[in-house]
């Protein structure tokens, strides 16, 4: 599965694109996962953060069906 998040979701959440991760053996896998599944856009999932009555929420979409699913009231913790 291929999250692609947009820069203030990656600031606000502490999100680490492939390559920035200290371990080489994190990003080597990260970008196999990448080159096997990027044709796929049923495991692509886009994520938007935005604010809600105050609140951290994000949206998640699927690429392929444009299902939406929200999350409200997320925590930087909540992610991992």
């Amino acid at each position: 599965m291929i999250l692609n998040c947009t820069k203030s979701t990656k600031e606000r959440f502490n999100i680490k694109y492939q390559g920035e991760f200290k371990d080489e053996i994190a990003n080597e896998i990260t970008q196999k996962i990448i080159e096997k599944e990027k044709n796929d856009a049923f495991l692509n999932w886009g994520l938007k953060y935005f604010s809600f009555d105050r609140r951290k929420c994000i949206q998640v979409i699927n690429f392929k069906t444009k299902l939406n699913i929200y999350l409200f009231d997320l925590k930087v913790s909540d992610l991992e």
